[in-house]
């Protein structure tokens, strides 16, 4: 049995997580042993140990903050890896990474990259740190094995000389479903939303990247026609206060952060991204998955998804086309391309097939003895 170790900075629920997650729970158990290394304390909120906990994974903290770690955090990682001897070290995240590359290069190394750090960074850090934090991961990119969530972030790392094999990600068909009209019924009236309107979802953080600015403002240009319509958006982030000062709050809900964001995919009607980049996007697998078709900025990530059908397409920050598509949207093309997308996300997309090719890419991984290179 191969031992595999999972190395990331928190389990704080987010997509990546939610991946690794995915991997883990589809593990074939005879031949793979999981264990993981958090890097830093759990935050207080919205921590996914328990879950993994419950996976039978075996877990360890090195509970350093970001300040120790930058001072222990090499030393005491390879004192917790050494005791393990694991077959391959697979690691996500920037610190993870650097670390890994850094003071593991005598085991079996992969890491997998889930954005394009030059866009990411700076839109989440700054444009100076973010530049600084991408060329950082990119020199440990340069000593692991990499895989690429999805074949737009392999291409972008090509450009670089950065050679990834491409596992796309995948949503855990057990947990996003399609409802019915009457689940449906009951999911709005739980959560207060209007009955008789059709409903537009966007899910993300309320960072630039995302966009949102441009989804409310196209909103707001089609909430004058005959066509009764609701937009609720999820997440919280730097530009909160902002939008809520674009938003009618009669049609409009900013709901923040929630965990229980399956229940509002099962309420709504649409899911709507704006987003300026990606790597392969949860939520709009998530929304595949119950069915629900897609308006999408046109960005590789979001084509990739849908190059058999099943989303409709605006060029990033058009108001004006986005706004169409709020407004012509039939509910016959919205069904016929919520189950295009269903059929896709199980053809393509599921957990237990992104799993499997981590199994596979593992087992290749494995000819090294006792994890060692030869």
């Amino acid at each position: 049995m191969k031992k595999i170790l999972y190395i990331v900075s928190t389990l704080q629920r987010s997509g990546p997580t939610n991946q690794l997650y995915n991997l883990i729970k589809y593990l074939d158990r005879n031949e793979f042993e999981p264990y993981l290394i958090t890097l830093s304390p759990e935050p207080e909120h919205g921590s996914a140990w328990q879950a993994f906990n419950d996976l039978g994974v075996s877990m360890q903290s090195l509970g350093l903050s970001r300040i120790k770690g930058f001072f222990f955090s090499k030393r005491r990682l390879k004192v917790l890896v050494d005791k393990i001897r694991p077959d391959v070290v697979h690691t996500q995240g920037i610190r993870a990474d650097s670390l890994s590359s850094a003071a593991l290069g005598d085991y079996s190394c992969l890491c997998t990259s889930r954005n394009y750090p030059y866009e990411d960074y700076p839109s989440k850090f700054g444009r100076f740190p973010g530049v600084l934090m991408a060329w950082q991961h990119f020199m440990a990119f340069r000593k692991l094995q990499v895989a690429a969530c999805s074949s737009a972030i392999q291409k972008r790392l090509k450009r670089h000389g950065i050679k990834a094999v491409t596992i796309q990600n995948g949503v855990d068909t057990d947990n996003f479903s399609p409802v019915s009209a009457d689940q449906k019924s009951a999911l709005r009236n739980k959560l207060s939303l209007p009955g008789d309107a059709r409903i537009f979802l966007s899910v993300g953080s309320l960072i630039p990247r995302k966009d949102m600015q441009t989804i409310i403002a196209a909103f707001k240009k089609t909430m004058t026609d005959d066509l009764i319509k609701y937009l609720v958006v999820l997440g919280d982030g730097p530009l909160m206060e902002q939008l809520q000062g674009m938003v009618d709050k009669e049609m409009i809900l900013l709901a923040g952060s929630v965990d229980n964001v399956r229940d509002y995919l099962g309420a709504a009607d649409v899911f709507v991204s704006s987003a300026l980049s990606e790597g392969l996007p949860n939520t709009v697998l998530e929304a595949m998955a119950c069915g629900l078709p897609s308006i999408l900025s046109d960005i590789p990530p979001h084509r990739e998804l849908f190059e058999d059908g099943g989303a409709f397409f605006f060029p990033c920050k058009d108001v004006g086309k986005l706004a169409s598509l709020f407004e012509v949207m039939k509910q016959s093309e919205t069904k016929k391309a919520g189950m295009k997308a269903y059929e896709t996300l199980n053809i393509k997309f599921a957990a237990d097939k992104m799993s499997q090719k981590y199994q596979n890419l593992y087992m290749e991984m494995g000819s090294f003895h006792n994890g060692r290179k030869l």
